[in-house]
């Protein structure tokens, strides 16, 4: 699994592909996606409560099914204000999947190795035959997983995040810039 910055960077790049109005701040606009992208790893949290914050991780949050369930609760509220619930649907959808897409190409070093990309379809586990990013140190203990994830190789994960992820959004921002200047004069 990346870090909470390839996910962020994923969602702030959906973000700028997209057109439709969220909020109208655009901290919160780039606030929702980050959180968007990076919802899948609530799967964290009643692992905690069990003592071990990995147990629910990468099963039904990292999917398809998920990516729908979240797509269609969005939808439902923000496409109240002008109908465009496919839309909204579409784009939700997408930012929350984007977590599945890269924790597919991330090196995964537990099992179940990968993510149950196709579930409801399928309850396999899917990993890229050539990951992208690399493993990121956690600890399977509630009282160390916090701290186990300042360990050096996930500067070194930090790092190729933000050289894989660090252009792709930059592009993005740049492009949506570029566009709006166009469209303005």
């Amino acid at each position: 699994m990346p870090l909470p910055v390839a996910h962020s960077l994923a969602g702030f790049t959906i973000l700028q592909g997209q057109r439709l109005v969220f909020f109208q701040k655009l901290w919160q606009n780039v606030l929702l996606f980050v959180v968007l992208a990076n919802l899948a790893d609530a799967d964290f949290i009643p692992g905690f409560f069990v003592g071990n914050p990995n147990a629910f991780h990468q099963l039904h949050s990292h999917s398809l099914g998920a990516a729908v369930l979240v797509g269609v609760l969005g939808a439902g509220y923000f496409g109240r204000k002008d109908q465009k619930y496919l839309a909204y649907f579409v784009v939700i959808a997408l930012a929350y999947f984007s977590h599945v897409l890269l924790d597919y190409f991330n090196h995964d070093m537990r099992a179940p190795y990968g993510v149950m990309m196709w579930w409801p379809f399928s309850g396999e586990h899917f990993t890229a035959p050539q990951p992208i990013f690399v493993a990121v140190h956690k600890s399977s203990a509630s009282g160390t997983f916090l701290q186990s994830l300042w360990h050096i190789r996930n500067w070194q994960a930090l790092l190729r995040e933000l050289l894989v992820m660090g252009p792709v959004a930059l592009i993005a921002w740049w492009t949506k810039r570029n566009r709006k200047k166009a469209i303005s004069h």
